[in-house]
């Protein structure tokens, strides 16, 4: 296997794809990342069994510098953790196994950081490859310690709302790993939902900047997987609910977090309504109807009492 050689005074870059049971889509993640320039380092995939990336991947994408790592356990915040440890790269790109990377996507990301010296973390463009037409799904997205979110916003450089930040979206962003201290790495509380958005927050408070690069563009495809699948209602509510209390209680204080709470609860009577909506509608039957409202419950419990939550 050949290594792309390193341009003199260019940082390595490490590319990390977290896979599991998407061996049907993966390979065009791979296509698009085979295809940037500058050239990725290395590849770590880590994969959550051995069907995540079987042989015939390996040998078909030879060309690129891939280094195989697993995680058994289902948890995003983990395995992303894995393949940092792995890493050698200074800049390290994350990918999810449903994007595909536009031309200069890791390009964008090295310039970015060169560009601003105070970034620790940047994150790109998300098109929802769901519609012919791939509409931004994020673009210079929010974030509100309480939880809530703003994920498309025109980058016309009006100041954000207040108490919000820059935000970066899981399936595209970069960290530079040579100026985030060795701490910081994502919480596995969050095995799905708020895992990249926690962690930008703990930049952000302890003084690190958060980067948007527009040119660092993705394609969503939006694959099932271990926590969500494609019909009405169909997400792990419990995991969902449990990581946005989790989250809120994490990095609100005082009165903030009272509207935090008031942000989360206003969220689970939105999801009730939803849900019973969705059965009036004859999209879900009256047992998974009662289920979904148990399950963000049940969430928002669990969240609230994680003893280091404060």
């Amino acid at each position: 296997m050949s290594e792309p050689a390193e341009t003199p005074g260019r940082k390595a870059i490490s590319v990390i794809i977290v896979t599991r049971d998407r061996a049907d889509v993966l390979p065009r993640c791979l296509e698009s990342i085979a295809g940037q320039q500058p050239a990725p380092d290395e590849v770590v995939i880590v994969r959550g069994n051995e069907q995540s990336f079987p042989d015939q991947l390996r040998e078909q994408f030879k060309q690129l510098p891939i280094r195989v790592v697993q995680c058994v356990e289902p948890n995003i915040s983990l395995a992303r953790n894995i393949g940092i440890d792995h890493a050698s790269g200074e800049v390290v790109v994350f990918i999810d196994d449903d994007a595909i990377a536009r031309p200069n996507w890791i390009g964008a990301f090295v310039d970015a950081f060169e560009t601003n010296t105070h970034a620790w973390i940047a994150g790109g463009t998300v098109l929802d490859a769901r519609q012919a037409s791939m509409p931004p799904e994020f673009l210079c997205g929010l974030v509100h310690p309480s939880g809530r979110q703003i994920e498309v916003v025109a980058g016309d450089g009006a100041p954000a709302p207040r108490g919000y930040i820059p935000s970066v979206k899981g399936c595209s962003f970069a960290l530079r790993l040579d100026r985030l201290p060795s701490e910081f790495r994502f919480d596995p509380f969050f095995r799905f939902a708020f895992d990249e958005t926690d962690l930008v927050l703990t930049i952000h408070e302890a003084g690190g900047g958060v980067e948007h690069v527009p040119e660092s563009v993705v394609e969503h495809l939006h694959a099932p997987g271990a926590y969500r699948a494609d019909g009405p209602m169909d997400r792990d509510w419990l995991t969902e609910f449990a990581s946005h209390t989790r989250f809120m209680r994490k990095h609100t204080h005082g009165a903030g977090r009272l509207m935090g709470w008031c942000v989360v609860c206003r969220r689970f009577l939105a999801h009730s309504c939803r849900a019973v909506c969705s059965l009036i509608r004859g999209q879900i039957s009256p047992k998974r109807t009662i289920q979904c409202v148990l399950d963000a419950f049940q969430g928002i419990r669990r969240g609230a009492s994680c003893p280091d939550s404060d």
